[in-house]
């Protein structure tokens, strides 16, 4: 897994929208039976649910550093995701809350500091 967080901080293989988890053994050099048990066991998930927690937390991290200059789904399309619906059940699954909110309370507390 080290290796994989490695490469996904490097060179971003997250942003491809069409990365498959036999895209990413290639890159890796390793085998899909190996990266999907590793994975699992890192994060609880498959593949996709690994890569969109990168998605979503560039996302944020874009969304919260443009301070709402572009929406939310436009960034989020830019990271990755090919439709919204996808993008907003990966970022529940990941925050635990609907992106709408999530931007709700950022703001909320951009306006508090």
């Amino acid at each position: 897994m080290d290796r994989t967080e490695e490469l996904m901080r490097e060179k971003s293989c997250y942003l491809d929208p069409c990365i498959t988890l036999t895209d990413f053994v290639k890159i890796l050099g390793t085998n899909r039976t190996y990266l999907s048990r590793a994975i699992f066991w890192y994060c609880g998930g498959h593949f996709c649910d690994y890569v969109n927690g990168w998605r979503i937390r560039e996302v944020i991290s874009k969304t919260l550093a443009k301070k709402g200059k572009a929406s939310l789904y436009e960034v989020a399309m830019f990271c990755g995701f090919n439709h919204r619906r996808t993008f907003h059940r990966a970022f529940v699954r990941e925050t635990g809350i609907p992106p709408s909110n999530y931007m709700k309370e950022q703001q909320f507390q951009g306006r508090d500091a």
